[in-house]
């Protein structure tokens, strides 16, 4: 519930789609559902190797969640913090 008053209509549930990760149909159809054109602009974070590797097949930029030091190092190699 406090994911949806944060990101509104920019939540998308893969039940909703009929497609799930790690699939890059998936990855697709949740960039066409968000009107997002560019696969490359996106990051996508997980827990689960396979669906970050299924982002990557579709295109976007991947990390595999393991801890919150690593992700905020990660983030910080991007330039996003």
């Amino acid at each position: 519930p406090e994911l949806v008053g944060m990101f509104g209509d920019s939540i998308v549930c893969s039940g909703v789609m009929r497609q799930s990760k790690p699939e890059p149909d998936a990855f697709h159809a949740c960039l066409q559902r968000l009107r997002h054109d560019t696969p490359a602009d996106v990051l996508f974070i997980d827990d689960n190797a396979d669906n970050v590797a299924g982002a990557r097949r579709a295109g976007l930029d991947a990390l595999l969640y393991t801890n919150l030091e690593s992700l905020r190092r990660e983030l910080r190699e991007l330039g996003l913090l």
